[in-house]
């Protein structure tokens, strides 16, 4: 639920808790495993730099002379850069607030890497609403890009336990989280991606905020982006930790019931709810650590049982609504390194309120993201590794065989 935002200020000394690892061309190395005997690359200087959400970016000298340097290494230490993201997220632990930091690090000299190619894809600044905080990026695939599907989009939300987020990370170089996601959906699936920023606590949010958001964003979606009125434009929604919540409360809530409904079982819709994803959610807090309290309190007030994912489920089912789902395909992600007291276990109860539903349960397909923490998912996306991009590949054939179904 942390999300990128979180990180905090990293001092050059490397930390006693970011493992080293021995590089490819030998010796001991800093938290990347970059630094090799007799050798010391100023990419490991730009590891070490600080990555503050009060910064508003990253040092311009220092960030182009780590992509020349990794550019220009050798093939070996080219290789160990490449391997060395999933290979050592075992090493970080499970605790969000413990591997946020060095698994940003981690992937900091492969996202750079790509940085040409990820900004390749075009990316546009909308205002969807009147507050400050709601502006969304819109990614338009390039115009060598084949569509798989036709008329459609995907809106992401991102995480950051409803204190922290950005569309565009200022505290990560050239400003490549999230860009590296509306760049790797928009060019695999050759569809418009949105990304919205949305009200945090400190904005004043509270509980439905997160979900009124997204029901503005949609209507912007739906106001600016449908092309071919002869037939609605199909839309897709991933929700990611805390934007999976925000998710949540748009698809469960009463409160949404109307705009839902406009896209779930109206006659000629103008906009067609066809897939969610739910990435890494937390379908309920009971097993949240204590430092969530405090703003689970100041988001959901007294009763954030009733109001989490799954309580808001459960209410659907004993009002019937949940039938409004019968036709849209679900998927739940969830890291093979996710912590269990925050994530797995409100996973498994939410999957196990959900197929015990007969008139959802073909609907729902679940799938474990070998490797995968709790924050490097979306990280490992734009970075043009196999392995890292493995579950991005699997939501695109998701979406495909959901935009398939009638």
């Amino acid at each position: 639920m942390v999300g990128p935002a979180f990180l905090q200020n990293v001092s050059a000394t490397p930390s006693a808790d970011i493992p080293t690892i021995t590089s490819a061309e030998g010796g001991e190395g800093n938290s990347c495993g970059l630094v090799g005997t007799g050798r010391s690359l100023s990419v490991v200087g730009l590891l070490q730099l600080p990555i503050d959400p009060g910064m508003p970016h990253q040092p311009e000298e220092a960030t182009s002379k780590a992509k020349s340097d990794i550019n220009n290494s050798s093939s070996h230490l080219r290789v160990r850069i490449i391997r060395v993201a999933m290979d050592n997220l075992p090493q970080l632990g499970k605790a969000i607030a413990q591997v946020v930091v060095p698994t940003y690090q981690l992937y900091k000299p492969l996202l750079l890497i790509q940085a040409d190619t990820i900004k390749s894809t075009s990316r546009q600044t909308f205002s969807y609403g009147k507050h400050p905080r709601q502006q969304l990026d819109l990614y338009t695939p390039t115009s060598t890009t084949q569509s798989k599907i036709s008329n459609s989009a995907l809106i992401f939300l991102y995480g950051g336990g409803f204190v922290r987020g950005d569309k565009i990370n200022p505290g990560f170089p050239e400003g490549l989280v999230y860009a590296n996601v509306g760049h790797f959906f928009a060019e695999n699936l050759g569809v418009k991606v949105v990304i919205p920023d949305y009200r945090l606590i400190s904005h004043g949010a509270a509980f439905p905020s997160g979900g009124q958001d997204l029901e503005l964003v949609i209507d912007w979606v739906n106001g600016h982006m449908g092309n071919d009125m002869a037939k609605p434009m199909n839309l897709y929604i991933m929700g990611n930790s805390a934007g999976g919540v925000h998710l949540a409360t748009y698809l469960f809530a009463p409160e949404f019931g109307r705009s839902r409904q406009r896209m779930l079982i109206g006659d000629a819709p103008d906009l067609k709810l066809k897939g969610v994803i739910f990435l890494s959610a937390p379908f309920h807090f009971d097993c949240a650590v204590a430092e969530r309290a405090q703003n689970l309190q100041a988001y959901f007030g007294n009763h954030v049982g009733n109001l989490c994912p799954l309580g808001l489920l459960r209410s659907c089912k004993e009002d019937g609504s949940i039938s409004e789902f019968k036709r849209v395909p679900v998927m739940v992600l969830y890291g093979g390194l996710d912590p269990e007291d925050e994530i797995l276990r409100s996973k498994n109860e939410f999957v196990k309120e959900w197929i015990e539903t007969d008139v959802v349960a073909d609907e729902l397909t679940v799938l474990k993201m070998e490797g995968h923490n709790h924050i490097s998912p979306v990280l490992g996306l734009g970075t043009g590794i196999s392995k890292e991009e493995a579950w991005g590949r699997q939501v695109v054939e998701f979406i495909i065989a959901a935009a398939s179904k009638g």
